[in-house]
């Protein structure tokens, strides 16, 4: 298969896949991820044909648990519909479709990386996450103009005589739910500034104003800690002056560009924040309350856990604990983190406290869908083919 098909399929993955984009053509989504599927059959093969089976090597170590990991998930599907579901048809259909996003996300985040890593050194790749980041922004410029509706939490007000100043706080997640939205961009401007391909310092200044935009119009709480923690690591342990320079310059293109489109809504959210920030405030009690619900949940059944979403199906608020470790204890209990957890260290670890500040942290802590989720796992793909610093390296 010609080289610069793959360059080209993963552009249009990143751009519609990696993005959420695909939520405008749902169809889209499953059409890019069984092209990636045919070109993996289609790579190896090749590698069959020419070199015979010789050239297929496999890691065996990730191979079993792998094998492990869907095997246990295919128990706790059969022990779903066989034990809870009293024969009612439109459950066990929930319940699988529930379970096939597991298996769907892990299984794009493998066909990118194995693809991608055939092509990352094409120069052309530095162009992804702009583009990305342009693509976010767009989306969360759709949905505060109601051109776009994916979010309750912006559908149930009233924006359409409002100013253009007042629909960009009410919050909008573009393509995907505000915090998702926020997460990704994290991990575009994780590619954008660790890359291999010596980007140039426009690039990374650009991406670092893009994703700062994401973040305030989305008020994601998580990924403005994450972000401000990440900037300290690089200026104070990396000794990166230039991130220095980097961060300054974005930070001031941002303010500049707001003060040329006379868009006076730094204030109102910086309000806005705050009153997030606010124990007392709805959203944050309501996560205590889902927090406490999910730890004894987990303590009902701590060996085998509760069965998958249970939190969101049970708790009477329908959400999820909005942390991804205690969803995981709460659904498939302590067999269940120590298998998804062998996963997670053989397919999506790094040496690297970049990578985990940026593209770990958010979702693993603050959500639950870190595994599940499409957009999050294709970018989280292009960002694991990212080559780690040496110099910071840790042992784990």
């Amino acid at each position: 298969m010609q080289i610069r098909m793959l360059v080209f399929l993963c552009f249009v993955s990143a751009l519609v896949n990696g993005t959420g984009a695909y939520n405008l053509l749902p169809i889209s989504m499953n059409a890019v991820n069984g092209v990636f599927i045919l070109a993996f059959v289609w790579i190896y093969y090749q590698k069959y044909y020419c070199s015979g089976s010789e050239s297929i090597r496999f890691d065996l170590i990730k191979l079993l648990i792998l094998s492990l990991y869907m095997f246990y998930m295919c128990a706790f599907l059969l022990r779903e519909i066989v034990v809870y579901s009293e024969y009612d048809f439109n459950f066990a259909v929930g319940v699988i479709r529930d379970y096939s996003y597991l298996y769907k996300g892990l299984v794009v985040f493998l066909n990118i990386t194995i693809i991608y890593n055939l092509v990352k050194n094409d120069r052309v790749f530095v162009f992804i996450p702009i583009l990305s980041l342009l693509v976010l922004l767009f989306g969360l410029l759709l949905e505060s103009q109601h051109l776009i509706d994916f979010n309750e939490n912006i559908s149930q007000y009233d924006i359409e005589n409002q100013s253009t100043e007042q629909k960009l706080i009410a919050r909008p997640g573009g393509f995907l739910n505000p915090n998702m939205t926020a997460a990704i961009s994290l991990i575009w401007l994780y590619i954008a500034l660790e890359s291999h391909l010596n980007t140039q310092a426009i690039i990374k200044i650009s991406a670092l104003a893009l994703t700062l935009s994401v973040c305030l119009l989305t008020q994601s709480r998580a990924a403005i800690i994450f972000l401000s923690m990440y900037s300290i690591y690089i200026i104070l342990v990396r000794q990166k002056i230039n991130y220095l320079i980097i961060i300054i310059l974005g930070c001031l293109s941002l303010f500049i560009s707001a003060f040329y489109f006379d868009l006076e809504i730094a204030n109102d959210l910086i309000e806005k924040f705050a009153a997030r920030g606010d124990s007392k405030e709805d959203s944050a009690q309501e996560r205590l309350n889902l927090l406490i619900y999910a730890i004894n949940s987990f303590f009902d059944s701590p060996l085998l856990g509760n069965g998958i979403r249970y939190v969101e199906k049970n708790s009477g608020i329908n959400a999820s604990s909005h942390n991804q470790i205690l969803d995981i204890l709460a659904n498939f209990g302590l067999v269940g983190l120590a298998m998804v957890s062998m996963v997670f260290f053989a397919f999506y670890h790094k040496n690297s406290i970049s990578y985990l500040l940026l593209c770990i942290f958010p979702t693993l802590i603050f959500s639950h869908n870190f595994f599940e989720d499409i957009a999050f796992q294709t970018s989280l793909a292009f960002a694991y083919c990212v080559p780690i610093d040496i110099n910071e390296r840790f042992k784990l």
